[in-house]
């Protein structure tokens, strides 16, 4: 897929390539097989896009560096959980909890409760209180 979210150098940079090549080499060649690869960078990145309903992630990261890091970010959790789930023991990472924190996380997105990144501080929160003690004439009871 032309507009994946994670490449194959990112997991090698979490992993290592020894261990991209060991577990993704499935024809014993001696290279790790890029239909595989590509599989779980394609998963990955439908896992992120599929989160951000109405929005195109392309649109989002060529609008927004930070924003493209953070989908990257996301992707590449989501990735590492993945190969963790698939491949048990071969990373460091439990796969299952790092899936849920990456589920969480796009979640919080999905609701408005985290960005996707921003320069800018959040808005100034309201806090003005109305206070009202008792009924109109200054009694509490009628």
């Amino acid at each position: 897929m032309a507009d994946q979210l994670v490449t194959r150098a990112k997991i090698e940079a979490c992993i290592g390539a020894v261990t991209v090549q060991r577990l993704f080499d499935h024809n014993n060649d001696g290279a790790a097989d890029k239909p595989s690869i590509d599989l779980i960078c394609d998963q990955a990145s439908s896992k992120v896009r599929g989160a951000l309903p109405g929005h195109d992630p392309a649109t989002l990261t060529a609008a927004n560096a930070l924003i493209s890091t953070e989908l990257a970010r996301l992707a590449l959790n989501a990735a590492l959980a993945q190969i963790a789930i698939w491949f048990p023991g071969s990373t460091p990472f439990n796969g299952f909890e790092l899936m849920a924190q990456t589920d969480r996380e796009l979640e919080m997105v999905r609701r408005g409760q985290a960005n996707l990144g921003s320069r800018s501080n959040p808005a100034e929160a309201d806090h003005a209180v109305s206070v009202v003690s008792g009924l109109p004439g200054g009694d509490f009871w009628p």
